[in-house]
């Protein structure tokens, strides 16, 4: 028989009860979801947490927006590199060699931009693969110390999803 903390009250109790023997609450409920739990108890929660393990999972939106925003810039500024090197193309074809050797200089800056979007795609998909961790390590925290259950917000972010799934089966924790 192992001890449980219960959700609404925070005692602790039987993993095999029924109904909590301090507040009534009822374990049918069994795994509430975290967010529909009253803010203080949130924060509550938050700070066992914190005080466990040294740190919350943090919200990587400033960081995957930064990410967005540089990935789009890189990606004009290969583009836009790109036409004059179309352009001394074309006129080396009709005009002569010395064109050419100055349509190299677009291809150097297309590849300075290609490899500083590889290197920011490259940092992007490790702050992400934190963001996994830590939201596993935390969901598992809830569900072994509170019988709680998380949900996240993934958004469009399939591919990041299906890792967490992932991971979260590796360790053996259900869905």
């Amino acid at each position: 028989m192992a001890l449980i903390t219960c959700p609404n009250c925070g005692k602790s109790v039987s993993d095999s009860a029924k109904t909590c023997i301090h507040c009534g609450f009822k374990f049918e409920e069994k795994i509430m979801n975290f967010y529909a739990l009253p803010h203080e108890k949130k924060a509550e929660l938050k700070s066992a947490y914190i005080m466990q393990n040294g740190k919350i999972p943090q919200d990587y939106g400033a960081e995957h927006a930064a990410y967005m925003r540089k990935f789009k810039i890189y990606l004009i500024l290969i583009i836009l590199s790109a036409m004059p090197l179309f352009g001394s193309f074309l006129a080396a074809f009709f005009e002569g060699i010395i064109l050419l050797t100055i349509g190299i200089l677009p291809l150097v800056a297309m590849g300075i931009f290609t490899i500083l979007l590889i290197k920011t795609n490259k940092k992007h998909e490790n702050v992400m693969q934190q963001m996994i961790k830590e939201r596993v390590d935390f969901e598992q925290w809830l569900n072994d110390n509170h019988n709680l259950k998380i949900t996240w917000d993934w958004g469009s972010s399939a591919k990041y999803f299906a890792e967490y799934r992932q991971l979260k089966q590796k360790r053996g924790m259900k869905e």
